[in-house]
């Protein structure tokens, strides 16, 4: 069996929305922030401990 790579078929990639997603604030902001690595780091930013704190209410109203 050979792949679509061994064969030299390759699927064309499409960059027509790039332009417009670059401008974006949303996509400069996804680049510039990171995500905390671990529960200890995650604690140590207000933002993250609200978010948690959220999502853990929210399990407990649906009871999962």
């Amino acid at each position: 069996m050979q792949t679509q790579a061994q064969v030299g078929f390759f699927k064309p990639k499409h960059q027509t929305h790039v332009c417009t997603i670059l401008d974006s604030s949303l996509f400069h902001y996804q680049l510039t922030t990171h995500d905390p690595k671990g529960f200890k780091s995650a604690t140590k930013r207000p933002g993250w401990t609200t978010t948690m704190d959220d999502e853990i209410q929210a399990l407990q109203q649906n009871q999962t």
